[in-house]
This record gives structure tokens, sequence and C-alpha cells, in this order.
């Protein structure tokens, strides 16, 4: 029970951190302007997994996309795409999603993390279910 709530845990402030990431960098130039995402185009992020949709990783997604929406997202889309263990579609997949019409892309788990950042791209990267990221 306790190694379930730690989990549970661990998901949720991985997501409430993704979420102040978003809410710390918004641009401000006049302190009378609002912070909140422009609604005249949609934001769009890309969630990326390569491993397969276990029960751990699905909470991850749900929360991030919870936190996003929570955070002035309500319109976004949220493409997410499944590499289900194959190396090869994974990196077709970070390949395709770099194409610079995503915002940003989430990636869950060190290979996706891994495979995205080797592309340097210019495409922001928040990542969660990461081991040792520096």
């Amino acid at each position: 029970m306790k190694k379930t709530l730690k989990k549970i845990a661990a998901v949720l402030l991985a997501a409430l951190m993704v979420a102040a990431c978003f809410a710390g960098c918004s641009a401000n130039k006049d302190n009378n302007e609002s912070t909140t995402p422009d609604t005249a185009k949609p934001a769009k992020f890309g969630i990326v997994v390569q491993t397969g949709a276990n029960g751990a990783f699905m909470d991850m997604k749900d929360g991030i996309i919870e936190q996003m929406k929570a955070n002035g997202y309500e319109n976004a889309t949220f493409d997410y795409k499944d590499a289900q263990g194959d190396p090869s579609a994974l990196s077709t997949i970070i390949n395709a999603m770099d194409d610079g019409s995503y915002d940003a892309i989430f990636t869950i788990g060190t290979a996706c993390t891994q495979t995205l950042v080797n592309l340097s791209s210019d495409t922001p990267c928040f990542f969660c279910a990461v081991s040792a990221p520096v």
C-alpha cells in the first residue's frame, strides 16, 4: 500500500513540476499582461513513451495532460505516441515530432528523452521517469 501511495505521489509531483515549468517560463512583457496562454492558436504538445502503456506511465501521461489543462491549456492538443518497446519506432516517432509543429514534447522514460535530446532539437523537452538525468 505504501509503495502505491509513493508511486502516485511521485507521478503527481512530476506532473506538477512540468506544469510549474510552463507557468514559470511564460512570456510576460508587461506587468499588466495576463499570463494565460494565447488562445488564438491552441498549443500542441507531444507525449512519447517507449516501453508500452503500463499503469505508471499512463498515470504520468494523464497527470501531464491534467496539469497542463489546469494551467490554462484547456484547448491544447496532446498527441500521445507509444513505441511499444521498439527502438526504431521510437526514433521514427521522435523524428516526426521534431518537425517544429509542437510547442513542447513530453518524454516518459530514459530512452525517449535520450533520443530527443540527441537530436539537438529546438523543441522544448520535458521529461519524467528518467534515471540519472544529469
